[in-house]
């Protein structure tokens, strides 16, 4: 196994594993760029089952859990806020935008409101189900296939800006990701992506140093669907080796608004460790739970 960001050999497992499809799958850090990712990636056939209609159905990330599926979620986060999004953290860093295109576009939310903002859209999405939703929701026709296996070339210097939400961390291969994605934009074109820290948070940081004292382990509730996890450090580091300009923005729930999950005594020292979390991420822009990255290509 070789690091994806810097090819070392060397990992230290970390005391988090996932069990799924009668595998185990540990959480490893490289020794020496502190990439987290995943003992061993899903192959092909897994992660055809992994994103079957089960996961825009019912799953979602143990969303079931809080009586709440995909399609229900992506409505009431609503378009007002997916277009308040690209006016802060998209239009400020672009120039001259004109086209966006989505990477894992599920059901193409963001692309209606990026449509209804006056911008030419296109898209592509792993799962069928979620490819017929958004042409019977929003009459946007998106590219069915996986990002790391179609071939994209036709697309270069296409685009102004490429989005993808919640979908880095499920890649397997980021670096190539990074490649592809800066080979598809224009001189000055931006990516913007978000994706989750929950390896970024102090919570986690805590959890794993004592876990690791007293030598225990815990099994994270969802299925294998993060197949590396970020800190503002890593993600910096993946885009600098190709992009000029890159720029993280930590955000962070409010303890109020955090979701518990499986619920239990280590989700309840969570909560109370994110009043410490919140107000220490607004000042130093560090240890946040979500991550915009920003990353620029330089004509």
């Amino acid at each position: 196994m070789n690091c994806n960001h810097c090819h070392s050999t060397s990992f230290s497992i970390l005391p988090f594993y996932y069990e799924w499809n009668s595998h185990r799958f540990d959480v490893v850090r490289c020794k020496s760029c502190s990439l987290i990712t995943l003992s061993r990636l899903p192959n092909d056939e897994e992660l055809q089952k992994l994103y079957s209609e089960d996961f825009f159905t019912f799953g979602a990330h143990t969303l079931d859990k809080l009586g709440i599926d995909y399609e229900t979620m992506a409505d009431q986060y609503g378009l007002e806020t997916h277009k308040q999004f690209i006016k802060n953290y998209i239009e400020p860093y672009g120039t001259s935008l004109t086209s966006f295109f989505e990477i894992g576009a599920g059901m193409a939310h963001f692309l209606q409101a990026a449509k209804e903002l006056g911008y030419a859209v296109d898209g592509l999405e792993i799962g069928d189900v979620a490819v017929r939703k958004a042409k019977e929701k929003f009459g946007i026709e998106l590219r069915l296939g996986d990002f790391e296996k179609l071939d994209l070339s036709s697309l270069s210097n296409s685009f102004d800006c490429i989005y993808a939400g919640d979908v880095f961390e499920h890649m397997r291969d980021p670096a190539l990701v990074v490649e592809k994605m800066y080979e598809m934009l224009r001189p000055n074109g931006i990516v913007v992506i978000k994706i989750p820290g929950t390896f970024n948070l102090l919570s986690s940081k805590i959890a794993s140093m004592i876990f690791s004292m007293t030598n225990k382990s815990k099994k994270l509730p969802d299925k294998p669907y993060h197949l590396y996890e970020f800190t503002t450090k890593t993600i910096s580091n993946i885009f600098l080796k190709k992009f000029q300009e890159v720029t993280v923005v930590n955000t962070i729930k409010k303890p109020s608004e955090l979701n518990k999950k499986t619920g239990g005594i280590d989700y309840a020292i969570k909560y109370f460790l994110q009043f410490i979390n919140y107000p220490l991420t607004k000042i130093t822009n560090r240890f946040g739970d979500r991550m915009t990255v920003i990353a620029k290509k330089v004509s």
